[in-house]
């Protein structure tokens, strides 16, 4: 069929309400658009923050706890960004339909420290995308469960898991929990250190 459009293009523009005014493939970015930045010299954790990269949340952790976003949003952690998760549930990903996007290669990547032993990355929401992040057991002794995921459709995409030394190692790195059916986890990878308190990557329970 024809179209009887003139011009059209894929991309299409809108502004987040107090925030920037984007140009995007509406397939990537059908909602809002937010930030992290913990390296940002106006991050901030108010629900005023987040909007733009010049005023970006400070965590992804008050990012979803806000409850500022929606289905299909997208949520930016800029490069450089480092948070440090000291309790169960320090990311709690409970808002269905959010896609995570880590920017940055290598050392740049997003990186959440796992710096105490039951210290966790839950992803209880349906349909919740996450990608290109580093997670690493640093400060911790021997982290239980890092991700855990109970959220059905989720998917991960360029996840790393990294472990810093003999007695910093995750028992489990990425727990596939009830309920999350579906789930889909593409091009991860895991460096574990010598010792012996890993018991695996990657397990469905």
């Amino acid at each position: 069929m024809v179209s009887t459009q003139a011009k059209f293009s894929p991309l299409f523009s809108r502004q987040t309400p107090g925030g920037v005014y984007t140009v995007a493939g509406i397939d990537q970015c059908p909602g809002d658009v937010w930030f992290v930045d913990s390296a940002a010299a106006n991050a901030g954790v108010t629900n005023r923050h987040g909007r733009t990269p010049h005023a970006p949340f400070a965590t992804l952790s008050y990012a979803f706890s806000s409850d500022l976003m929606d289905s299909g949003d997208v949520c930016y952690v800029m490069p450089g960004h480092v948070e440090n998760l000291a309790a169960a549930g320090a990311v709690t990903a409970d808002i269905a339909g959010v896609k995570v996007v880590g920017v940055g290669s290598g050392a740049a990547r997003p990186t959440f420290n796992f710096t105490t032993t039951d210290a966790t990355f839950l992803v209880t929401a349906a349909s919740v995308t996450v990608e290109n992040i580093l997670t690493v057991a640093n400060t911790a002794v021997d982290v239980v469960d890092g991700i855990i995921v109970t959220g059905a459709d989720c998917t991960f995409v360029d996840v790393e898991g990294r472990e810093d030394g003999a007695t910093k190692q995750f028992v489990l790195w990425l727990r596939i929990h009830t309920g999350a059916a579906r789930c889909r986890v593409l091009r991860p990878r895991f460096l574990g250190a010598a010792g012996d308190a890993g018991v695996g990557a990657i397990k469905i329970s």
